[in-house]
């Protein structure tokens, strides 16, 4: 466990749906090849270790930072890390470290007592606490071993309840029993930059206040114990020097084993400290450097005490009994050297996993935006909602105004252009009509040829219907097609049919699948679009009515816009026919379920247009 949370990368269920049904439509198949990007994304993750540092920050980040993150992907990875690993499940570490902390300093009270209960002279010379002479009498200073012990321990338990009550916020409030999630808009996830510095500072205390309490309890020193063989050598010549150094070898097992234990559960306790959060490589550094300079602590001058020894002998001996050895102290830096090894490997890993989930999440986005470009967004959810081998889905529309344009001159036009050419045209006029389709919230049914189909209609094709937005967003294509001819000196004129009524919406095909429209509005629409004048859009009676009803009941905001419908104007036979297309072709009014009206609107501002 990397105290990571766990990683686990899913398909969309609509890209399972599809390998599961063969019949699915043509958007899920197409994004069913999309999920080839997943095993992008796994490559992605392993190129991760052969990427090369980016510039200066190869030292800055002790070549954990590549060329992908950005200052702003640097900044989101943090706050990813930070939440997803170092504020994964704080409470509950921290939570089972405050239960091994009060355990452990109950067992350090027993034996202390112990010590000073039953031990003789159990305490040595010490610069901080003085002389000994016995418990309840240490010198000048030594009565409060046990009140600093207990002071350290009781810091270090109100820093960890204070942290799990930051990690538990609002865990208790909602009624959960489980400590492992956080209050999402808690005060821990929103400076994660802070939170992890003020976490490390936390730390360190915590191992400075473990080291202070355990040289509290720690009673003796071997310099000192051999201070007092070398004394009684010197003064007691009647016992053999060989029975008196066994003598003093008993002694010392007795009386330092249960104080020389100390300096290996600080050991222990030190390493479990730096390892209770998932910091990152250089957090992790930081607890080397405090461990490595507690350990040579005892090595300072200030700790070392003059002796006299019989016949005015003199040596230096320290007085601190957390006293290492330099083999063992040498242990204790290639222990914090592997940890921060291991951090250095984990935020490798993190960084890769991060990098993973973006490549994930953006081959994601783009199979979601080219499914609801393929159809509208409420199908798509459907469609995703639906069980496995279950049909595509149809829907009847009772209410759908549809708008049709056609590009007047442009097949001349596009005669005397490169293919290249043609393509870049239609793509510049057909992008101005997609940005009119989002302002007004109009969905694109389908472009054939120059003609651009789009409309609303019940949901589940848009999330509502409006005759009177549709309509202005007829008005807006055709001053569109006018703008974009002038900017291009072209002679193109643009005409759109609209009209109202039921149509039935469905998934068709097999192989290659679309969301279409079908029934009886679709041909109306195209004889209305087909003799509609250049420059004009031309609406069917039906939607005229509708137009009618939808000023009078609900009183629109885009009324202002357009003219009243009794004064559009209403189509009237001709010599040649009732209506007639631009080839000629002769159309009645039954064909089109009455009279059509061209439609009139209102000036605009010029910051309208």
């Amino acid at each position: 466990d990397d105290g990571l949370a766990p990683l686990r990368i899913t398909l969309p269920s609509d890209v399972e749906k599809v390998s599961q049904d063969s019949a699915g439509s043509d958007a899920m198949r197409t994004e069913g090849r999309l999920s080839h990007d997943f095993h992008y994304v796994l490559r992605a993750s392993a190129e991760h270790r052969n990427a090369e540092p980016l510039g200066y920050n190869r030292y800055l980040s002790a070549g954990l930072r590549t060329s992908f993150f950005t200052d702003e992907l640097e900044a989101e990875w943090f706050r990813w890390h930070h939440t997803h690993a170092v504020c994964y499940k704080m409470a509950n570490r921290i939570d089972k470290h405050v239960l091994a902390l009060l355990a452990i300093s109950a067992v350090d009270v027993v034996r202390f007592e112990y010590l000073a209960h039953f031990v003789e002279h159990p305490f040595t010379p010490h610069k901080v606490y003085g002389e000994n002479t016995g418990f309840g009498a240490f010198g000048e200073y030594g009565w409060v071993r046990l009140p600093v012990f207990l002071m350290c321990r009781g810091l270090c338990y109100i820093m960890l309840s204070w942290w799990q009550r930051r990690a538990d916020a609002g865990i208790r409030r909602q009624g959960r029993s489980a400590k492992t999630f956080l209050n999402r808009d808690g005060w821990l996830l929103a400076k994660p930059r802070q939170v992890e510095l003020l976490l490390l500072c936390s730390c360190c205390i915590y191992g400075l206040l473990f080291f202070v309490s355990y040289d509290a309890v720690s009673n003796v020193n071997k310099d000192w114990l051999l201070v007092k063989y070398l004394n009684e050598s010197s003064s007691n010549t009647q016992i053999p020097t060989w029975n008196r150094l066994e003598s003093f070898k008993g002694e010392i097992a007795s009386v330092t084993r249960a104080t020389n234990i100390n300096s290996c559960l600080f050991f222990i306790v030190f390493y479990i400290i730096a390892a209770l959060h998932p910091f990152g490589f250089w957090h992790s550094v930081w607890f080397f450097v405090l461990g490595t300079s507690l350990l040579r602590l005892a090595r300072l001058e200030f700790w070392y005490n003059s002796v006299t020894l019989a016949g005015d002998r003199q040596i230096w001996v320290t007085s601190f009994p957390l006293y290492y050895t330099r083999s063992s102290a040498y242990n204790f830096d290639i222990v914090l050297l592997m940890h921060a090894y291991t951090a250095w490997g984990l935020e490798w890993d993190s960084r890769a996993r991060f990098k993973a989930l973006r490549v994930l999440e953006q081959t994601r986005t783009r199979a979601n935006g080219f499914l609801e470009r393929l159809m509208p967004k409420n199908v798509v959810e459907e469609i995703r909602n639906l069980p496995a081998q279950a049909p595509p889905p149809s829907h009847p529309f009772r209410r759908a105004t549809i708008a049709q344009s056609d590009l007047v001159g442009f097949t001349k036009l596009s005669a005397t252009k490169k293919p290249r050419e043609v393509v870049d045209m239609m793509s510049d006029l057909f992008g101005r009509f997609d940005d009119l389709t989002d302002r007004r919230d109009i969905w694109k049914v389908e472009t054939v040829g120059d003609a651009y189909i789009a409309g609303q209609a019940d949901p589940q094709m848009t999330q509502h219907h409006s005759a009177i937005n549709v309509v202005l967003f007829a008005r807006d294509m055709v001053s569109a097609v006018d703008a974009w001819a002038h900017e291009r000196g072209f002679s193109v004129r643009c005409r759109v049919g609209v009209h109202f009524g039921r149509c039935i919406g469905g998934i068709v095909g097999k192989s290659r699948q679309r969301y279409h429209l079908f029934g009886h509005l679709i041909r109306v629409l195209e004889v209305l679009e087909a003799t509609c004048f250049e420059g004009r859009v031309q609406v069917s009676q039906a939607c005229r009515n509708e137009v009618l009803r939808q000023l009078r009941d609900e009183k629109p905001q885009e009324a202002a816009e357009i003219d009243d419908p009794e004064n559009w104007e209403v189509r009237e036979p001709t010599a040649e026919g009732e209506l007639v297309t631009s080839k000629g072709e002769v159309h009645y009014f039954e064909e089109v379920d009455g009279a059509p009206c061209l439609v009139t609107f209102r000036p605009r501002l010029d910051s309208e247009i």
